[in-house]
């Protein structure tokens, strides 16, 4: 990766260059990990969108002990005809990753860096992952979706996502009041082979938390 975007992922401090957001939903993974679904989301007006330019995006999660897992650098060319740049000016891009991490505290770091305009941003998230293989009940993040955002482009969407939801998961969590949401999350039973019973409650609060 370049220098500017290796200091970026390495600061503590979040860097103001790109503006971006960035969500992240751990789901039931390949024992004993979770599978991390990682968002990220970048403002067009922040962006050259020059043909063949390219966004460099790295992430990576810290444990407690200073342990780095995940570390990855990925790459979208901005190779884009008229209408989807006029798309993403107007939107922007989201890219979904995974993170296969073990249950435990993390301090997830994701940067970006637009290499023609050499501008550089960050985001420094705190993620608890738990251990769904020794909860008796358990469950997962969530994912939702906003048929309002669902113009915004998705550079690399997730399969898993695309079978669930009626559009890609969105960092976003304020939306317009006519705008219609979907909401995935997974529920882990370990409470053995018995019969029983599991309630689902749904309840929306209001910022004023009514």
């Amino acid at each position: 990766m370049s220098q500017d975007l290796y200091d970026a992922i390495n600061s503590p401090l979040q860097v103001s260059g790109l503006t971006m957001r960035v969500f992240a939903a751990p789901f039931k993974g390949a024992q004993p990990n979770a599978s991390v679904l990682i968002g990220v989301e970048l403002l067009g007006r922040d962006l050259s969108l020059e043909t063949n330019s390219k966004v460099e995006l790295s992430y990576m999660a810290i444990d407690t002990k200073s342990k780095i897992h995940g570390a990855r650098t990925d790459a979208v060319t901005m190779n884009l005809r008229p209408d989807t740049r006029t798309r993403v000016e107007q939107t922007g891009f989201r890219v979904l990753n995974r993170m296969e991490l073990p249950a435990g505290r993390y301090q997830l770091r994701v940067a970006a860096r637009d290499s023609a305009k050499t501008t550089v941003g960050s985001i420094v998230y705190d993620l608890e992952v738990p251990d769904f293989y020794k909860q008796p009940l358990g469950m997962s993040g969530l994912a939702i979706s906003s048929l309002g955002r669902a113009s915004m482009l998705t550079a690399r969407a997730d399969d898993v996502m695309k079978q669930v939801l009626p559009a890609p998961p969105v960092a976003a969590r304020a939306f317009a009041q006519n705008d219609e949401l979907a909401v995935f999350t997974e529920v882990y039973d370990n409470s053995g082979n018995s019969p029983h019973k599991v309630d689902f409650v749904t309840s929306v609060l209001t910022d004023e938390g009514r």
